[in-house]
């Protein structure tokens, strides 16, 4: 599936746009929030949205971690739309970030790459390791950005943590379950 670029809440027009932003304006600035809050999950999904679209993914040994644990969190707990378009994109997500820890632990590939440190050979060590966009890591985030954002709609208060109320079920899908 390719998104379309310009409906991408990257550039202020996602499916769910206007809900988005209301609900954008939930996340503290600072803080602490709900540990398994649907707005903690899209704070999370926000800070990693945010580092593929601005920096190709190029903080993922940071964010990703968290990235990791909130999907997994929510697979574990059925919280999301059960689509194949959702699975698709939290496997795409999960097997991106996955590889790219492995491939940057004890100091990253660059060493066994070949990486010489100058600038030309950046870019294309960027394009043969990173690539986020072979992966069809933006598809995959605007799906699983409308899903959060759907997952936070069908609740009441998304500041109270998922694992104090029953079970996330929207009513047009059933949950979802990965193994």
């Amino acid at each position: 599936m390719k998104m379309d670029p310009k409906k991408t809440y990257w550039s202020n027009n996602g499916k769910f746009q206007k809900e988005s932003e209301s609900l954008d304006a939930l996340i503290p600035s600072k803080g602490e929030m709900a540990k398994g809050s649907p707005i903690e999950c899209l704070r999370v999904l926000n800070n990693s949205y945010y580092d593929l679209y601005n920096n190709g993914a190029g903080n993922t040994e940071i964010r990703g971690p968290e990235f990791l644990d909130m999907l997994k969190m929510l697979q574990r707990n059925n919280y999301l739309p059960d689509r194949p378009e959702v699975r698709s994109a939290v496997n795409e997500c999960v097997e991106f970030v996955n590889e790219y820890m492995e491939v940057h632990e004890n100091g990253g590939p660059r060493d066994d790459w070949g990486w010489s440190g100058d600038e030309d050979d950046e870019e294309e060590y960027q394009e043969e390791v990173c690539y986020p966009s072979h992966h069809g890591l933006y598809d995959a985030y605007e799906v699983l950005a409308d899903a959060i954002i759907e997952m936070n709609m069908a609740v009441k208060d998304p500041t109270v943590p998922l694992r104090d109320r029953p079970k996330y079920q929207n009513e047009s899908s059933q949950s979802m379950s990965l193994s």
